[in-house]
């Protein structure tokens, strides 16, 4: 249910943003103050500094800034709905337990013919401790997607709130790094997601394969029981 919590808004999200918005804005004198001086003595070199450059650049962003949530909005609902649809053909692990069992009787059934040792107890100890492990392995798997997705959460929280401040780093040549780095921490949060989902969704496809499908061939006819010598 946490999955239905708004990534670019309310929470944390508002109290952050407004702050990082207002220092983008005193960021923007600063940074009119260095393009007017350095168009006024035609240094440096790089033209980015230059307000012929400089300047339209500074005003789409100012623009631009005041909508970052919106604009981290969209993309997020994109990834997100990707994300669900995969989500939702996942119809649970648990339900593989039971069909994975018949697998693993037949796999017990195939020695047991073929070597005439292991008797019903046995046998069944051995597939439950193989559903065992399947379990701890499943369990162990499952809580580390989930952790994925709540780092997602707090990650996304973090860039929207210092989103106003990457956008700003853009003006200048000398600090627009900061926007690209910003900008592709972002991008991977947002789409891993739905990369997770994905292999999520392939992994119980495989299981069902694999719980659908016998692996393991029954014995030749012509071949009996070994006996002891």
């Amino acid at each position: 249910s946490f999955i239905t919590l708004p990534y670019t808004s309310g929470g944390i999200v508002d109290i952050g943003w407004p702050i990082t918005r207002d220092l983008a804005n005193m960021g923007f004198v600063f940074a009119l103050l260095v393009i007017g001086v350095a168009t006024a003595l035609r240094y440096p070199r790089d033209e980015g500094y230059k307000a012929k450059k400089a300047l339209p650049v500074l005003i789409a962003v100012i623009l631009l800034v005041n909508f970052t949530p919106v604009i981290m909005g969209v993309i997020m609902d994109a990834a997100n709905i990707v994300m669900s649809f995969f989500l939702q053909e996942i119809s649970g692990f648990q339900i593989l337990l039971a069909t994975l069992g018949i697998q693993y009787s037949a796999v017990i059934t195939s020695f047991t013919s073929l070597q005439g040792i292991l008797t019903g107890q046995i046998a069944l100890i051995a597939k439950s401790i193989v559903l065992m492990i399947f379990n701890l392995m499943t369990a162990m798997f499952l809580l580390l997607f989930a952790v994925i997705f709540l780092m997602r959460y707090v990650a996304i929280w973090i860039l929207v709130i210092l989103s106003p401040l990457a956008f700003s780093a853009y003006v200048l040549p000398g600090t627009k790094h900061y926007f690209t780095l910003w900008w592709n921490q972002f991008l991977q949060w947002a789409f891993v997601g739905m990369t997770a989902a994905f292999f999520l969704y392939l992994a119980e496809q495989l299981l069902i394969v694999m719980a659908t499908t016998p692996f393991i061939a029954a014995p030749p006819p012509s071949i009996g029981i070994l006996q002891p010598l």
